[in-house]
């Protein structure tokens, strides 16, 4: 973890305030940011690490603004938001807003690579989780009458289908084709990148789309 915790705080040293770690006997000024692993543990392809962040200032403005600006700025390292608390610090006169952000990442400190897909051209934004295309091959019955066992004969191997989640944003270009493509039940080209596997591409529809809170849910059956 100690590659990565260098990448933190090199992203957090241009906030304007003190950054440190997050050490219970550890004098915090203020204004500051703090930051220390909150939990870590093996992942699918990394370690899943959660990071604990707390931003003290003078005023609740000020301790907000300060946590958003820290949050913003381990985004880009690969990090998600996934806990927002605040709080005033008693006994000290300052109010202070904890942190949680989460991602997996590699050895190095570098985020483990997502998975891709991308519409007639177009990078699908804001992708969380993707499931791979499962082909599935269909039996027909077979069995005449004076059979003494049920026979099967087995159908040509279906393409499969195509799931994915993702943050919901009304104008990305990608989230945009995807439900262009719903609508006019238009066949899309699809291809699929998901780091080290080769990329793997094919025609297909849009078959629906969910929305739940921030997130979508797609799905994608494919033709060949």
């Amino acid at each position: 973890m100690n590659a990565l915790m260098v990448r933190v705080y090199q992203a957090l040293l241009p906030l304007p305030c003190a950054v440190t770690r997050l050490w219970p006997q550890t004098l915090v000024p203020i204004p500051s940011v703090a930051f220390g692993v909150a939990a870590a543990a093996p992942g699918e392809r990394g370690t899943r690490c959660q990071l604990l962040l707390e931003a003290r200032a003078l005023t609740p403005e000020a301790a907000g603004t300060l946590a958003a600006s820290a949050r913003d700025r381990l985004v880009p390292l690969g990090f998600e938001l996934a806990g927002w608390h605040d709080e005033e610090v008693r006994d000290s006169g300052c109010f202070a807003v904890a942190l949680r952000m989460a991602g997996e990442f590699l050895p190095d400190g570098a985020p483990v690579p997502l998975p891709g897909i991308t519409l007639n051209g177009t990078p699908v934004g804001g992708l969380r989780t993707l499931t791979p295309p499962t082909r599935e091959r269909l039996f027909t019955d077979t069995t005449q009458p004076d059979d003494p066992v049920r026979t099967y004969a087995p159908q040509p191997l279906q393409p499969g289908r195509i799931t994915f989640t993702a943050h919901l944003l009304p104008d990305d270009p990608g989230q945009t084709q995807l439900r262009d493509g719903l609508t006019a039940g238009s066949k899309m080209s699809i291809t699929i990148t998901d780091p080290p596997q080769t990329p793997v591409s094919a025609q297909g529809y849009a078959a629906s789309i969910t929305a739940h809170g921030p997130m979508l849910t797609a799905v994608i059956q494919l033709t060949g």
